[in-house]
């Protein structure tokens, strides 16, 4: 994979396709081709799609201090700059819903439309610190991004998709990346997502924006999903039937469909 450097930090990315850009964040510990069952569809509408490995997280450098999502909203731009990149759209899940959520707030010149899926508009809720300090726990431990996989995969799936080929085929792909993962990185960056909150900046926004939330996700349940639609005037929000967190793995078909319909109501807005 290509490289560029934001702060100090040697960080992998990949480009697929030529058109309109699309940015694509993946979740906490997960990696940039977690998004293969998008890439298909997205390439043969005209979309170059961008896939960085977030710091910490695949084969990116590891951080070493708490990493915010205003850090990691800096470092996409950063690689927008360098691409090029005038204007783009986003699409973040969980983690990279947060990062795509405070590019948004802090840079919306350069977004031209935002799908935030399994994520909210902060993590001021009950329980936060405490799972976070869980997985850090785990995550410091000796094989802990693999321990932390291993302990958190029936929280993030359904039993259906965990028990297909697909889901099976996909955790063995995460796993394997995961051993070449540092933990103490990935827990740097989960310390910093506790001073997450775009609430108070979310109703100002007036970029197009699609909510997507899984109906069975535990970590992301829709109501957290459903705060960021309710206050953009712009927005809307579903919620897809038989999903966990990861939505996009869990019900591609469906996720894929409404992808493809956000992203053509932004070509044809742009006509």
């Amino acid at each position: 994979m290509p490289q560029y450097t934001t702060r100090g930090l040697r960080l992998n990315y990949e480009v697929v396709g030529v058109g309109r850009p699309l940015v694509l964040l993946h979740g906490l510990s997960n990696f940039a081709l977690s998004w293969a069952p998008q890439l298909g569809g997205l390439v043969a509408r005209g979309w170059q799609v961008v896939l960085p490995d977030l710091a910490g997280h695949g084969r990116s450098a590891p951080v070493t201090r708490a990493t915010t999502t205003q850090d990691l909203a800096a470092d996409v731009l950063t690689l927008c700059d360098h691409l090029g990149l005038d204007r783009a759209a986003l699409c973040g899940l969980s983690l990279g819903g947060m990062v795509a959520q405070q590019l948004l707030v802090d840079h919306p010149e350069r977004v031209a439309g935002v799908v935030v899926v399994a994520a909210g508009p902060h993590l001021a809720v009950p329980g936060a610190e405490a799972m976070i300090a869980s997985w850090n726990e785990l995550w410091r431990s000796e094989n802990g991004p693999v321990r932390r996989l291993e302990a958190t995969w029936p929280l993030l799936t359904t039993a259906p998709y965990r028990s297909s080929p697909h889901g099976q085929a996909f955790y063995e792909a995460w796993r394997q990346v995961l051993t070449g993962v540092s933990g103490p990185a990935l827990a740097h960056v989960a310390t910093g997502l506790l001073a997450f909150n775009v609430a108070a900046a979310l109703p100002h926004v007036a970029v197009p924006l699609l909510a997507v939330a899984g109906e069975q996700d535990r970590l992301a349940p829709p109501a957290m999903v459903r705060a960021v639609a309710d206050v953009v005037s712009t927005a809307r929000f579903v919620a897809i039937p038989e999903a966990g967190h990861l939505v996009n793995l869990e019900q591609p078909a469906t996720f894929n469909t409404l992808l493809h319909e956000f992203l053509a109501g932004l070509s044809d807005s742009d006509s």
